[in-house]
């Protein structure tokens, strides 16, 4: 805190004697403005048009208007950080998004239970639907039970293990019934602390790769037949 009695004989605000005259001020009275954690975000100071020392009530005053104003202050910088925090999750997911979408694989989330949180584009074209209506669903509310079953023991299969699980499965597309072989590989998603919080999947298009290895498949064994022919 620092009392100033009167500027017109106080060192410190000698250069600026011409300004304090013409407003009239006389005495400065002023507080350090200190945040929850003790650092100095400004100073609060009442003027006098009157020489003069501050009694006890005003020094009461002072103390209580530098305590506003930094509640006032802490609360506009906890807003602008949480908005800025706000922001960069918001570009963070946008990015995400794009990055998903980019992906020519399926790609999906659940949590424990096997609810959806999140899929991309071409996950969408599998259910035929938007994600906006996959998210909050299981498989038992697109797919026939047996092979909701199917996935959901994967699922399983997967959180309870320390690695990826990689498996091949057959599916079909909802609206355009293309039927395709994916080699699906899944991980369990964990806390900093170790707890299960879900299952990422990504299901890779490998039926032309399967079309090729049976083709081989077939040559092989008529180059085979013709040599013990």
């Amino acid at each position: 805190r620092v009392i100033v009695e009167n500027i017109n004989d106080h060192e410190n605000w000698e250069p600026y004697l011409e300004l304090t005259q013409k407003a009239n001020l006389n005495s400065c009275w002023s507080e350090p403005i200190t945040s929850s954690r003790n650092e100095i975000l400004g100073t609060f100071a009442i003027y006098n048009t009157k020489p003069k020392a501050p009694n006890e009530f005003e020094l009461k005053l002072i103390s209580s208007y530098a305590n506003l104003v930094s509640i006032a202050i802490e609360k506009e910088l906890n807003y602008k950080t949480l908005q800025e925090t706000n922001e960069k999750l918001q570009a963070s997911e946008a990015l995400n998004k794009n990055i998903l979408s980019s992906i020519p694989n399926l790609v999906w989330l659940k949590d424990k239970k096997g609810v959806y949180l999140a899929c991309n584009p071409e996950f969408e074209l599998f259910f035929g639907a938007k994600e906006s209506e996959i998210v909050g669903k299981t498989d038992y509310d697109f797919l026939d039970d047996k092979l909701a079953e199917f996935f959901r023991n994967h699922d399983q299969n997967a959180m309870n293990s320390s690695i990826g699980l990689v498996n091949e499965e057959w599916i079909t597309y909802a609206k355009t019934k293309k039927v395709v072989l994916l080699e699906t590989t899944k991980k369990a998603l964990k806390d900093e602390n170790g707890n299960i919080l879900g299952v990422l999947g990504i299901g890779h298009d490998i039926t032309k790769r399967k079309e090729q290895l049976e083709e081989l498949k077939n040559i092989n064994q008529i180059a085979t037949n013709l040599t013990h022919e």
